[in-house]
């Protein structure tokens, strides 16, 4: 588990924090075109930053047992097969490089991870160290604050981030089981905001929380969200490994959360989450 603290100056009172993965750059069914919106909507907001949630290369090369010649995107060429994640991670790199001073982080994703544990190239810290951003491995704690100018020189609160990837199913075939996967995957983690990737569907969930203060019961607000993807689930002249599988299929996109960094206390702070969908 990784953890980072970050002091920002924003210009204007809101934080805005994009949580970006699922890409699958390389497979035949990303949409390339969708994900090149979505970094031209992170760099025309003010005060934007993004997370990098896994699984942003397909990573799946002619060595596993997973490959199949058709779910791989028609622009890379044969001779891409040579050292395809890389090529891959370099197309990928292109596209992000326009938000890449925004980056708080990039978790690995199992797609990643799969090519680092047999293939020994670790996708994620090569696209961290071009990007010049932190590699926060498969779990990661993240605090957002903003500086305040004045006597304290500090933050009046922090925003407490609990991100991860994700492994195992994708939650289950009904729409809420995604939410009911990031409600598992936290439940002995303490934050204001927890994000998983790996289940595709996009989904966000605010929950109360009680605690002991003082003499009496508080109420905290707090959100569990699932980032959407750019792999679609089906597509024509396409025969992707699981257009037959169980599951709906949401519309491409991310995930965004906001705060008023300059409020002065957490509660006043109207953190919200909500998904941004692209078609």
């Amino acid at each position: 588990m990784r953890y980072k603290r970050y002091y920002k100056d924003p210009e204007c009172g809101q934080i805005k924090v994009y949580f970006l993965g699922d890409i699958h750059e390389g497979a035949a069914n990303s949409r390339t075109d969708l994900l090149i919106k979505a970094v031209e909507i992170i760099k025309s907001e003010p005060n934007s930053y993004w997370v990098g949630m896994g699984d942003l290369i397909d990573a799946i090369n002619y060595h596993d047992k997973r490959f199949n010649v058709r779910e791989v995107s028609d622009k890379y060429k044969v001779s891409d097969l040579d050292n395809l994640p890389k090529v891959q991670a370099d197309y990928l790199l292109d596209i992000l490089k326009p938000i890449a001073d925004g980056c708080l982080g990039i978790l690995d994703g199992n797609h990643e991870d799969k090519i680092r544990q047999r293939d020994g190239f670790d996708v994620i810290s090569y696209i961290c160290g071009v990007l010049n951003a932190p590699c926060l491995g498969k779990k990661a704690y993240l605090s957002i604050g903003a500086n305040v100018r004045g006597s304290r020189n500090r933050p009046f609160f922090m925003i407490d981030l609990c991100v991860a990837h994700g492994s195992g199913g994708s939650g289950g075939k009904t729409p809420g089981g995604s939410i009911n996967k990031c409600v598992d995957i936290f439940q002995y983690d303490v934050a204001d905001v927890y994000v998983i990737g790996h289940c595709h569907g996009m989904a966000c969930k605010s929950a109360l929380r009680n605690e002991i203060r003082g003499n009496g019961v508080v109420k905290t607000k707090v959100y569990y969200g699932v980032t959407g993807t750019f792999l679609m689930k089906s597509s024509m002249d396409s025969d992707a490994y699981f257009e037959d599988g169980v599951g709906i299929e949401t519309a491409p996109g991310f995930l965004k959360m906001s705060f008023d960094a300059y409020a002065s206390s957490k509660k006043d702070a109207n953190v919200t989450m909500m998904p941004v969908e692209l078609m």
